[in-house]
């Protein structure tokens, strides 16, 4: 119990884990298409989560791939979240170091993988006019950077500019309510820059029963803090990293054969990775039929372009197997359009 009143604010720095987005009563996931205006507000207060204090701000990274052949999804915890090997880890590595060489493939591969991660926290909702029926509930609330990059100011604020206290907006006698403010940013994603924390420091105020209760260091009040935390808040752990299972390994390893049509990229990630397990299914699996890149490839492919006319990006990397042939791929190299492959 006395753990939910003495926080340690190492435990809220970001260098912790979070939980991958589950559609189920216990998340909370206002967006603005619910609000007025299309803007949805709601005031909440971050709280500790009774199970483990310590991991009140769970960061976990995931990953989103899509088979560009079947228009399959998959969503997947990133096992780097743990510190473990990960194929999603090592893909995301190798395409950022392609960036600035061949930005073009790195696009095209990026529209069907992403790796990111979130946050997950339990919040009190204090007020949501959009939803009165969820105030006074516990939820689980999944958040990106924007928002962490709030409770990190209130945390850590900028000493040399302005002479600010720290606050730990998890603590429930000294923390700060949360305006929470959505709008749509693009058809994709919500724009939160509009949130900040009340400018007061304050105790959390629980409704119980139609009476408002100040939470205070007060042995009584502290139990039944401890109590109502137990009875009302739902499991955060059910959002914390699960280990994959045979079938999500064999469905990563067919999205990333699907979705990297070039082998020099595939061998560069197989070579590298530490998961064994992974690596057998590249390793013991069929070759894939695509054309390999000649040993010591030059820049520029010597018969790309018979008139030596410059080329829009050259490239080291072999033509993929889709969604272009080969063909169309290499006379797309040269500017001048006389160009044929041989």
């Amino acid at each position: 119990m006395e753990d939910l009143f003495n926080l340690n604010p190492d435990d809220f720095s970001g260098k912790s884990s979070s939980a991958a987005r589950k559609m189920d009563d216990n998340i909370y996931n206002p967006g603005p298409d619910q609000g007025q205006n299309g803007i949805y507000k709601s005031v909440v207060r971050f709280i500790p989560w009774v199970g483990d204090p310590s991991k009140s701000k769970y960061k976990k990274y995931a990953a989103k791939l899509v088979n560009p052949l079947t228009n399959e999804r998959l969503i997947v915890d990133c096992p780097s979240t743990n510190g473990g090997p990960s194929i999603l880890w090592s893909l995301d590595l190798e395409l950022k170091k392609l960036a600035n060489e061949e930005p073009t493939v790195v696009e095209e591969i990026r529209k069907y993988f992403n790796r990111y991660y979130n946050y997950y926290s339990c919040v009190y909702i204090k007020k949501d006019p959009q939803f009165p029926a969820n105030e006074g509930k516990i939820k689980v609330y999944s958040y990106g950077y924007t928002i962490d990059n709030l409770i990190q100011q209130e945390i850590n604020p900028e000493a040399e500019l302005v002479t600010t206290q720290k606050i730990n907006p998890f603590s429930l006698t000294q923390g700060k309510d949360f305006v929470l403010v959505i709008k749509r940013k693009t058809k994709a994603w919500r724009d939160f820059s509009s949130s900040k924390f009340m400018s007061e420091v304050s105790p959390l105020i629980i409704t119980h029963n139609g009476k408002e209760i100040p939470v205070s260091n007060d042995p009584k009040v502290m139990q039944f803090v401890s109590e109502y935390f137990k009875k009302n808040s739902p499991d955060l752990s059910q959002y914390f990293y699960k280990e994959w299972t045979d079938y999500e390994y064999e469905k990563v390893a067919e999205f990333i054969k699907a979705i990297v049509p070039y082998k020099q990229i595939i061998d560069n990630l197989v070579s590298g990775l530490k998961d064994e397990k992974m690596k057998k299914y590249f390793t013991n699996s069929k070759p894939v039929a695509r054309t390999a890149a000649p040993a010591h490839a030059p820049r520029r492919r010597p018969d790309a372009c018979r008139n030596g006319g410059p080329r829009r990006g050259e490239s080291w990397l072999p033509p993929p197997i889709h969604p272009i042939n080969s063909a169309e791929w290499w006379t797309s190299r040269c500017t001048r359009g006389q160009c044929r492959p041989r």
